[in-house]
């Protein structure tokens, strides 16, 4: 943590709130050096920047005097297990993407590395849905060490695919009642007015109460369960990648360039079109180009929800 001093004041010479929130800070037992790496004197030499080790840990006031910079620090959740390497890719490239912002970054695949565990180096057909503690890993210093990292964040990441993580779901349910900010990798649909109860009340024969169906999506009306079960089959069937990883389900909400989706999307509408015409089964390249204008319309939808939030 850093105060910027752009005027050099000298120490005798800051104002009674700046002097009092490095007194308390400094009784409170956070470590005040200078640029030049000495504690901060008590006499008339002059300083620019002020550090003050140990803020990031409590040991400062919550308020803070003009020009005082925090350094924020986000902690990333998202699921692990299930994924190859754990999903130590996702969490390294979102840390490369918020320290290149200017966040300090709590990544718990850096800190598992740190602790001496690398998913790096698990051979390829490890079973990546267990707790690996044949490999020196320790869930429940994990868990410990989590937390403890969480309660000293000012924010919290969710990666895709957090809903269906117990570890990261309890870690969005922690920071909520904590007070962090929360940030999606994908923000979540918003609820939908045909969603909500519209006043009016049916009664079962059971008497159970219930509001009516009226003005509400009707998925169960809307859409075609075979469709959806030979598109199903379709992604699954596509998820072994060139190397022979099998890439996870949600792999594709990571964010493909539109342009991409639009391009693939002409080349499979061709070819559907064509099979119509000259005969043929059309399932696999109907698939193929819903899935195109599935993504393209995702990415839409996403940039749109972030803008508006």
């Amino acid at each position: 943590m850093t105060w910027n001093n752009p005027d050099e004041k000298e120490w005798k010479d800051l104002t009674p709130d700046e002097l009092r929130w490095f007194r308390e800070a400094e009784d409170a037992g956070a470590r005040i050096v200078t640029d030049a790496g000495s504690r901060v004197p008590r006499h008339n030499r002059r300083h620019a920047v002020y550090h003050v080790f140990g803020a990031d840990q409590g040991l400062a006031p919550d308020w803070s005097p003009d020009g005082y910079i925090r350094q924020k620090t986000i902690y990333l959740a998202g699921p692990m297990r299930g994924y190859p390497h754990y999903n130590f890719r996702a969490f390294d490239d979102a840390a490369e993407g918020f320290e290149s912002d200017g966040w300090r970054v709590l990544n718990p695949a850096a800190m598992d590395r740190e602790a001496g565990f690398n998913a790096y180096e698990l051979p390829d057909d490890h079973d990546w849905s267990a707790i690996p503690t044949d490999y020196g890993f320790s869930f429940e210093a994990c868990v410990d060490r989590d937390i403890a990292a969480l309660r000293r964040s000012d924010a919290v990441y969710l990666l895709n695919g957090w809903e269906n993580s117990v570890g990261a779901r309890a870690e969005k349910a922690l920071a909520e009642w904590l007070g962090l900010d929360i940030v999606y990798e994908s923000p979540p649909a918003p609820v939908d007015a045909e969603t909500r109860d519209n006043g009016q009340v049916r009664v079962f024969e059971t008497g159970a109460t219930r509001d009516t169906d009226e003005g509400k999506l009707d998925f169960d009306g809307f859409l075609s369960p075979y469709f959806l079960r030979a598109f199903a089959e379709y992604m699954h069937r596509h998820r072994v990648q060139s190397d022979g990883q099998l890439r996870a389900s949600d792999n594709w909400q990571r964010g493909i360039p539109r342009e991409q989706y639009r391009k693939s999307a002409w080349r499979h509408f061709f070819d559907w079109w064509r099979v119509h015409r000259t005969g043929g089964d059309p399932v696999e390249l109907a698939c193929a180009l819903f899935f195109n204008i599935q993504g393209d319309t995702h990415e839409y939808l996403k940039t749109v929800q972030q803008e508006a939030a």
